[in-house]
């Protein structure tokens, strides 16, 4: 009998333990930490006010955003960009461990989805270098000898130093007009409305350097030749005024030449129809120039039909183009390009210069666009290309639509390419955009070379695709800074490869991304960089998608120069580079000689 109690009793006892080994268990359920506040994987508009509690039986680490806080406290968190609450914490009796992550967004009031995610801090002014920093340099002035006294009168300025346009930033003054002119990296353009029209000659000064004397004729009473209508093939000679009253059509199988030096002042929305050819011999000494009759009017463009039509122009200026008054809208952007072409259509500028237009410089389908020695500045976009094959060498692309630093949501990206569209640019200045630098959708494949992306609201380049198309991106000797985020790969097929190598990507919010700010579910590209320094963003890595709230694990950096230590790319220099005005390594820097090929990192000759 005893030994049966003895039995029931050591049966009671092993069914206490178990239950309250059982009630422990819903204990700990219980006393999971508890985040008040926020939810995991919400955005946010407003500012939240979140709180960790905690329970004693349990030691607590929590971090926000790799920053320590401490448990039982109310954090208000009120700027935009991503978050992320981790929380460890261990039981202090079995030892237990535990993990939890919150993830959450507070969006800006202004620019919110488009910029998910990200901070948005404001974009810097560049100053340096000076014209004073070179030895010789040398203001060149391009703008017509001779003129109308009431049209607009564009000027561009060049600052050379060997013939080579040297990257300064500054202001410059007239010495006929209060009127400033800014120069980045070495090119500005301003147009004149209010000067004096008396003087037979003008300078340009920076600083204590002044320009030669520019020669300009100013006519007060011109003698217009008038066009509208059909134009047959002929010549404009060299320095004629023009003045086109309506559409000038050029048929089929027809020419118009313009010489050297014609002015001609198009009517207000006003358009040259192309279904034949154009050819502008202007010169940078002479130039040919376009232009409305006022400030307040603005002439159309040229439009190509969907025939063979080749336009050609050396030396010709643009300005105050973009009227669309006859639905010439293209494109995401909207509004009508300086030069709307189709299918079949050859494009080429070469020294030539697209100044304040209303909306697009390009724009259409099917053409062979080439650029060179030229620039395009203030306008909505320099254009987008459909299907077309791009060219655009040693040019200036800048402010689209202007340099100020206030915000707007208007497509204001410098270049953006679709349907399998094909580009490369060399030796090509983008600057101060209010969208992109380059924005694409679903184009084909991309070269970039030894080029300049500074100051973009959003993505220096935007790169996305949609077609299972084998898609190569090059990205080669470029520096992108001061923009939202430098290079981005958002949505994108598993055949779209990104190959950044001897790169500089510094100063801006995100060095490069692998993800996108749309919840568009696709991130299958990777993303390659190698050979290149990644310093001075706020974040030089960030691989992390909307649809998912996860990274993509498709991004590969290596033998690169990053600023901080990233666990998932080890094999990579951490430190402060030392480089040259040119943003070369100096022979005592980091990273110096050592990249993968025997080259320094970044830039190389």
């Amino acid at each position: 009998m005893f030994r049966y109690r003895y039995i029931i009793c050591f049966i009671l006892i092993l069914l206490s333990y178990s239950c309250s080994d059982q009630s422990s268990v819903l204990d700990e359920e219980e006393v999971l930490p508890l985040l008040t506040g926020v939810e995991n994987k919400v955005s946010y508009w407003e500012p939240v006010l979140f709180k960790i509690n905690t329970n004693a039986e349990y030691t607590y680490k929590i971090y926000l955003n790799g920053e320590s806080i401490e448990p039982d406290t109310s954090y208000r968190v009120a700027l935009p960009g991503y978050y992320e609450v981790e929380i460890f914490y261990e039981h202090l009796l079995n030892g237990q461990k535990y993990y939890e992550k919150v993830q959450f967004i507070i969006l800006h009031p202004v620019r919110g989805w488009a910029d998910w995610g990200l901070s948005c801090p404001d974009l810097k002014n560049y100053s340096i270098p000076v014209i004073s920093d070179y030895n010789t340099p040398l203001i060149e002035v391009i703008s017509p000898k001779s003129y109308p006294v009431n049209l607009p009168l564009p000027i561009i300025v060049n600052i050379k130093e060997s013939s080579i346009i040297i990257p300064v930033y500054n202001y410059a003054d007239f010495s006929f007009s209060s009127e400033l002119l800014e120069i980045q990296r070495g090119v500005g353009s301003v147009i004149l409305y209010d000067h004096n029209t008396s003087v037979g000659s003008f300078d340009v000064s920076i600083d204590s350097e002044t320009s030669d004397l520019k020669a300009i004729t100013f006519t007060e009473n011109p003698v217009w030749i008038e066009k509208a209508g059909l134009i047959e093939t002929q010549s404009w000679n060299s320095f004629s005024f023009i003045s086109i009253l309506s559409d000038v059509q050029i048929p089929a199988g027809e020419t118009l030449t313009i010489e050297e030096g014609t002015i001609i002042k198009v009517s207000n929305n006003a358009d040259f129809i192309c279904d034949g050819n154009i050819i502008i011999n202007g010169t940078i000494a002479n130039p040919v120039v376009f232009t409305s009759a006022s400030k307040e009017e603005y002439w159309g463009g040229f439009i190509f039909s969907d025939t063979t039509t080749d336009f050609t122009a050396t030396g010709a200026i643009f300005i105050n183009s973009g009227a669309n008054s006859k639905d010439y809208s293209w494109g995401h952007a909207g509004g009508q390009p300086l030069f709307f072409f189709q299918d079949l259509s050859t494009i080429l500028l070469n020294n030539s210069y697209i100044i304040n237009t209303k909306t697009q410089a390009f724009g259409g389908t099917g053409a062979s666009v080439t650029i060179q020695n030229s620039l395009i500045q203030r306008a909505q976009s320099a254009g987008q290309f459909n299907a077309s094959d791009v060219l655009i060498e040693n040019s200036y692309l800048l402010d689209f639509p202007d340099s100020s630093r206030n915000y707007i949501d208007n497509d204001n990206d410098a270049l953006y390419f679709a349907a399998s569209a094909t580009a490369t640019l060399n030796n090509t200045v983008i600057i101060n955009c209010k969208d992109d630098g380059i924005d694409s959708g679903n184009m084909g494949d991309l070269t970039i070379n030894n080029c300049w992306i500074e100051s973009c609201f959003h993505e220096g380049l935007a790169l996305t695709s949609t077609d299972n198309d084998v898609i190569q991106h090059t990205i080669y000797n470029t520096v992108i800074r001061n923009c939202g985020q430098g290079i981005e790969l958002g949505y994108s097929n598993v055949e779209h490869r990104v190959d950044i190598d001897h790169c500089l990507i510094m100063e801006n919010e995100i060095g490069i991304r692998h993800g996108d700010n749309y919840s568009w579910e696709g991130s299958g590209g990777s993303l390659i960089v190698e050979n290149s320094i990644l310093i001075e963003n706020l974040k030089d890595i960030w691989d992390f998608h909307q649809f998912n709230w996860n990274p993509s694990m498709r991004i590969s950096v290596n033998n690169s120069l990053l600023s901080t230590y990233n666990e998932l790319f080890q094999n990579n220099i951490i430190g402060e580079p030392n480089m040259d005005s040119r943003y070369r390594l100096t022979s005592d820097s980091i990273g110096y000689n050592a990249g993968s090929d025997g080259l320094s990192m970044g830039l190389i000759d």
